[in-house]
């Protein structure tokens, strides 16, 4: 194990450790997207090392980023990995939101449509209310709401109430309207966006001859529900949550042949991990930038 300590703001202390972890002992809590696995799959085939460490929580083994990377190992018949450990609990580890944006606009009748064929595939009874941001979030936030809807162009928010309060129901419903939507208006392109994004939305005017579009708001998802629903086998769909972790290493470069069973045990690999990082340089940089992708953490420890 090799650990770290870092001075947050106001003198926070953060401490985490990078250790090589069995796969069984760890809990996915998102869907992978296969398309993304199979390249992944391919890369990690070709590669002689294990280049970014998986973030897990030490206290329930739940992986918070780093599943396609785990099911990968996994598929190709490996028995360890390289992990991250931190405690999820910890107050500068921040979980937020993937909002959707479809390009595009829909009529009031077809959110009717939409309504309908949830009631009946989720098997509940739920309708669109049109609500307010502020309502919106209150009603997501203590789970009267799923989750919610803005029409760009004509500035109008549509809050989907129903008679489930299940926060995993909830994204499941939210995908199935994302189909639905995008399979009216011709496979239309769908980004995702945070929070932040949100901010200005409300007060920001429609401009007649901009790009439409729609606007999926989904609703918090916390700690608790994440660690509840994956040590339960209960996983979410792709994009429900979005870890930030206050610093994250990059580039360990693990030798990928000792992360099968060959003889050696934990604590000799972990031996090796420590020594390896021990007599490597590290550099600390500011976060929120671009390596080989995007990383929204405060700061990164780069191993070279």
């Amino acid at each position: 194990m090799f650990k770290m300590i870092h001075l947050g703001n106001e003198d926070e202390i953060f401490e985490a450790e990078i250790a090589i972890v069995p796969l069984q002992s760890l809990y996915v809590h998102e869907e992978i997207l296969e398309e993304y696995l199979t390249k992944l799959i391919r890369l990690i085939s070709k590669s002689g090392v294990f280049k970014h460490p998986i973030i897990v929580d030490k206290n329930s083994g739940v992986i918070l980023d780093g599943m396609h990377r785990y099911t990968a190992l996994k598929r190709l018949g490996y028995d360890y990995i390289v992990a991250y450990l931190v405690d999820y609990n910890h107050s500068s580890i921040q979980i937020g939101r993937w909002h959707r944006e479809i390009e595009g606009t829909i009529p009031v009748n077809f959110l009717r449509e939409i309504e309908s064929k949830l009631s009946h595939f989720f098997e509940i009874n739920g309708e669109f209310v049109r609500v307010s941001f502020e309502t919106l979030e209150e009603d997501m936030n203590s789970r009267k709401a799923a989750f919610g809807i803005y029409v760009e162009e004509r500035r109008e928010l549509y809050g989907f109430y129903c008679d489930v309060k299940d926060i995993h129901e909830f994204f499941y419903m939210i995908r199935k309207t994302e189909l639905m939507i995008r399979n009216k208006l011709n496979n239309a392109n769908m980004r995702y966006f945070s929070d932040e994004f949100l901010k200005n939305l409300e007060s920001r005017p429609y401009r007649g001859g901009e790009r439409k579009r729609l606007i999926i708001i989904v609703p918090r998802i916390t700690k608790r529900e994440v660690v509840y629903y994956a040590t339960r086998g209960r996983i979410f769909p792709p994009k429900t949550t979005r870890h930030i972790i206050p610093i994250r290493p990059l580039f360990v470069n693990y030798p990928m042949n000792l992360l099968r069973k060959s003889g050696y045990d934990l604590d000799f690999l972990n031996q090796v991990l420590s020594k390896m990082l021990s007599q490597r340089r590290i550099l600390k940089v500011r976060g929120k930038v671009y390596i080989d992708r995007f990383y929204e953490d405060d700061y990164l420890i780069i191993f070279s």
